[in-house]
């Protein structure tokens, strides 16, 4: 079995046996009587923070249908026989199957960016309830603290010199509780920036275009095998009488 790795982008003829194929007879049968191209694609994507790279068949026949990749992964099953040069220049599909083929790529790599940007906007939420939690807290605190001293001269109960000094008490609490104020909406809109910067960053990962490394680009073919019906020889890409009926199989067999 000759490998398909290893040709690069110089293209290449390859015949392929399907006897060599180890799953159900059906999974070839959209390839026999047929003839075409396929390409293996390395495709890499690189951010800051991870290196996408997935491997791609493309393949299409010699009248330009497309192959779908689930199909097309049961060719590469079979066995590789020859390599040869190819008679033609490579489909003009492919180019276009390329291209088709990164821009997918390159949206799955977006999507992952979305769940990390969804991750990133979380994390922020955290932050900013972690943050609105201790200023509240220190909020409730001060505020705690000007209702007491208010109480007091209202109600009578503070001494001659907490009397004394309470308006300036509660000045000086008014003050701290005004910055806490100004320093909080400083403080939100800081992580707001922070979080904005980051979401840019994590954007920005994901503008260059992905790298395409052609692993190989082959005109494919199936290995003919010669069965005998009725008389007569067939070039035929199947065994026939692995189709027919098992009684008609038991009559050719007879009457070869």
């Amino acid at each position: 079995m000759i490998p398909l790795y290893g040709f690069g982008a110089f293209p290449v003829a390859i015949e392929i046996d399907p006897e060599a194929h180890n799953g159900p007879h059906w999974e070839l049968a959209w390839f026999r009587h047929r003839t075409g191209w396929l390409r293996l694609l390395e495709l890499e994507l690189d951010t800051n923070r991870q290196r996408f790279v997935e491997t791609q068949l493309l393949m299409c026949d010699d009248d330009d249908n497309i192959c779908p990749p689930w199909l097309a992964n049961n060719l590469m099953r079979a066995a590789i026989i020859s390599v040869e040069h190819p008679d033609s220049p490579p489909s003009g599909l492919l180019a276009a199957m390329q291209q088709d083929a990164m821009a997918k790529f390159r949206r799955r790599c977006a999507r992952e960016s979305i769940a990390a940007l969804r991750q990133l906007e979380e994390q922020h939420a955290q932050e900013l309830a972690l943050f609105d939690e201790k200023a509240e807290a220190q909020m409730a605190k001060l505020e705690a603290q000007l209702r007491e001293w208010r109480r007091g001269l209202r109600m009578g109960t503070l001494t001659e010199g907490a009397a004394a000094i309470a308006p300036e008490a509660i000045s000086i609490i008014q003050r701290q509780l005004e910055r806490l104020i100004a320093s909080t909406a400083e403080r939100r809109a800081d992580l707001r920036l922070a979080a904005a910067r980051k979401e840019e960053r994590l954007l920005a990962d994901f503008r260059p275009r992905p790298r395409a490394r052609v692993i190989a680009t082959a005109h494919w073919r199936l290995r003919q095998r010669r069965a005998y019906v009725r008389g007569n020889w067939w070039d035929a890409g199947e065994d026939v009488l692995d189709w027919l009926p098992s009684h008609a199989r038991r009559t050719m067999r007879k009457a070869s």
